[in-house]
C-alpha cells in the first residue's frame, strides 16, 4: 500500500472517529482537507525532484550512448586508415583496440544509467499517479463538504422553524387564538344587540307618527264632510 493511500485511509478513519465526538464536524473536516493539501504539496515537491533526476539520467544516458557509438565509429576509421596505408597499421590496431575498450566502458555506463533511469522513471510515474489520485480525493472531499454544509444549513433552518412551531403551541398560541375568536364573536354579538335596540327604538317612533297621521287624516275627513253638507244646503 502506497504512502498516500495509507494517508487517505488514515484520514478517513480519524475523520469518522472525530465526527462522533467533535463539537464542530465541519471544522474537523476542513482541517483534514488542509492536512491532505499539505501532503499534496510535499508529494509534488518529491515528484518534481524525482523528475529532475529522471531528466538528468536521460541526458547522461543519451550522452553515454553517443560516446559508445563514437568509439565504435573511431575504431572502424582507424582500422580503415591502417588498412589503406594512411597510417601505421600496428598503431592503427592499437588505437582501435583502445577505442573499443572505451566503447565497452561507455556501454557499461549505458547499462548502469539505463537501469537507474528505468527505476527513477517508474518511481516518478508512480508518484504522478499518487499525486493525481490525491488531487481527485481532495476535490471530492471539498465537493462533499460543500454539499454537506448546504444540507446542514437547510437542516438547521428546518429544525429552528419546527422548534418555533412546537414552542408556539406549547406557549398557548392556540389558546390565545381561541380567546381572540371569543372576543371577536362577543363584539359581533354586541353590535347585533345594539342594532336590534336601534330597530326597536325606531319602531316606537314609527307607531307614534302613524298614530298622529291617522288623527290628522280623521280631521280632514270631517272637514271634507262639512264642506259637502254646506254645498248641499245652498242648492
Amino acid at each position: 500500500m502506497s504512502l498516500f493511500k495509507r494517508a487517505i485511509n488514515m484520514f478517513k478513519s480519524e475523520a469518522n472517529a472525530a465526527l462522533d465526538e467533535a463539537e464542530d464536524p465541519e471544522k474537523m473536516l476542513k482541517q483534514g482537507i488542509r492536512d491532505l493539501k499539505s501532503d499534496l504539496r510535499d508529494a509534488k515537491e518529491a515528484l518534481a525532484e524525482t523528475k529532475s533526476v529522471v531528466n538528468k539520467l536521460e541526458r547522461d544516458l543519451n550522452e553515454a550512448r553517443k560516446r559508445a557509438d563514437k568509439y565504435q565509429s573511431d575504431a572502424k576509421k582507424l582500422l580503415q586508415r591502417g588498412k589503406e596505408g594512411d597510417m601505421d597499421e600496428q598503431k592503427a590496431d592499437q588505437l582501435a583496440r583502445k577505442a573499443l575498450n572505451e566503447k565497452k566502458q561507455a556501454e557499461s555506463k549505458v547499462e548502469q544509467l539505463q537501469s537507474s533511469y528505468e527505476s527513477q522513471k517508474k518511481q516518478a510515474d508512480q508518484l504522478q499517479q499518487q499525486v493525481s489520485k490525491l488531487q481527485q480525493k481532495i476535490s471530492q472531499y471539498e465537493s462533499e463538504l460543500t454539499t454537506l454544509r448546504a444540507r446542514s444549513k437547510a437542516a438547521t433552518a428546518t429544525r429552528k422553524v419546527n422548534e418555533e412551531l412546537a414552542q408556539s403551541d406549547s406557549d398557548g398560541t392556540i389558546a390565545m387564538m381561541e380567546r381572540m375568536k371569543e372576543k371577536v364573536e362577543k363584539e359581533e354579538d354586541m353590535a347585533e344587540a345594539y342594532g336590534e335596540m336601534a330597530e326597536e327604538n325606531k319602531s316606537v317612533d314609527q307607531e307614534i307618527e302613524d298614530a298622529l297621521g291617522e288623527a290628522s287624516s280623521s280631521d280632514t275627513d270631517d272637514e271634507l264632510a262639512a264642506l259637502k253638507a254646506e254645498l248641499d244646503s245652498e242648492k
